[in-house]
């Protein structure tokens, strides 16, 4: 006989007790739990500031889903003979609901979905509230109402056998019907409660904020294509004034080109004839550049031949002094180191002499050039005085 109610339960023949006490196995359970969550704790890069619990609470679910329910969907049907720890758990478990022992449909399925949906769920919305991720709100919202909905299901299931059909699934003791059967899926009530509303604040408030943002952006848009309205018409307006007045000043210049031919006629005739007169200024300038050139090549020339008439009288009168009185080669030897600073005093200016120069700055002469357009060109000179060595002669 097995403990389990309603009494006619069928339970399969491997059927064995608990050899290990309560708390042994709960114990061990502990352990794995907690063994789990450090596990995915480490896994996890970041932590969450402010949400502690609710990360701490989703990785419990995904633990339990896994671990726990796994464990039942796997070994729905040798447990009952097993001593595992966990099967002596589920068969604990089952003095407050006897259907994880008889294979019930509904069980078995609720029980699939969890740990092969929920779990998995569970174990991502952790993750994304330790990354406060944008998808953390929606994946919350559909972990808790799945949540909800599976407890939902459990509950009134098992009510409706209980008062609609009179069969009783757990035992009348307080301990197993309201600490197993109400006391532990209670958490999976209050808790996914709480998560859901909170999601739904926090989407409402992302719905309001976007809204707003919305309605900000077409404000804008409507601010900004009202300037640019306005300023393609100022603009508009500006470039018509501006048409018009450049029409206006193009009609004043034509009308007075038309009132004022002579006018023009003139002031053609003017500037050819100024051009024609610079033409003329640029070859009497050529011209009086050429007389000037003749002059001085002229005055280059008459220096030479002075210098030249002046060096041969100086010879000449050396010779004729000394060559007279008889004296010898040391007498003239003398004098001619006595002439000698002169004669170089002499070859010194004949040199200078011979050095073209500015007939207007010249020393002691003075020559201009005068120049007439009409009458031609006409040279006037004048020679000033022998130099120094010529007077000496």
């Amino acid at each position: 006989m097995h403990p389990y109610l309603p009494p006619g339960a069928v339970i399969h023949e491997q059927y064995q007790d608990n050899a290990d006490p309560l708390w042994s196995s709960g114990a061990k359970l502990g352990g794995w739990i907690l063994t789990f969550l450090v596990l995915y704790s480490l896994l996890l890069p970041k932590r969450p500031r402010g949400e502690t619990w609710k990360f701490w609470w989703f990785l419990l679910c995904s633990t339990l889903h896994l671990l726990f329910e796994g464990w039942f969907v796997w070994h729905r049907s040798s447990m009952v003979g097993d001593q595992f720890f966990l099967s002596q758990l589920w068969k604990e478990y089952a003095l407050s609901d006897s259907r994880y022992l008889t294979n019930d449909t509904f069980v078995l399925c609720i029980e699939a979905i969890t740990v092969f949906l929920w779990g998995p769920l569970c174990l991502l919305t952790a993750f994304l509230i330790a990354r406060d991720s944008h998808w953390r709100h929606p994946m919350q919202l559909i972990a808790c109402v799945a949540h909800l909905y599976g407890v939902a299901l459990y509950y009134s299931t098992s009510l409706y056998d209980e008062y609609g059909k009179g069969l009783y699934h757990s035992r009348p003791e307080p301990v197993y019907y309201w600490l197993y059967y109400v006391g532990f899926n209670a958490p999976w009530v209050i808790i996914p409660a709480i998560l859901l509303w909170q999601s739904v604040l926090a989407i409402k408030s992302a719905f309001a904020s976007a809204k707003e943002l919305d309605v900000a952006r077409s404000v804008a848009s409507k601010v900004r294509m009202e300037l640019n309205s306005d300023l393609k018409e100022s603009f508009a307006a500006a470039l018509a004034q501006s048409s018009a007045q450049l029409a206006s000043l193009a009609l004043n210049i034509a009308g007075s080109a038309s009132d004022n031919p002579n006018k023009n006629g003139e002031n053609n005739e003017r500037g050819k004839e100024r051009v024609e007169d610079d033409q003329v200024e640029v070859n009497e300038d050529d011209k009086a550049k050429e007389v000037k050139m003749n002059v001085l090549s002229e005055q280059e020339n008459k220096d030479d031949e002075s210098g030249k008439s002046d060096y041969s009288a100086v010879e000449s009168f050396i010779a004729n002094k000394y060559g007279k009185k008889g004296k010898g080669k040391k007498g003239i030897q003398r004098s001619n180191q006595k002439e000698q600073p002169k004669q170089n005093a002499n070859q010194s200016q004949n040199q200078n002499q011979k050095t073209p120069k500015s007939p207007s700055h010249e020393h002691g002469t003075t020559e201009s050039i005068v120049i007439h357009k009409d009458n031609g060109y006409e040279e006037n000179g004048m020679k000033t005085a022998k130099s120094r060595n010529q007077s000496t002669g």
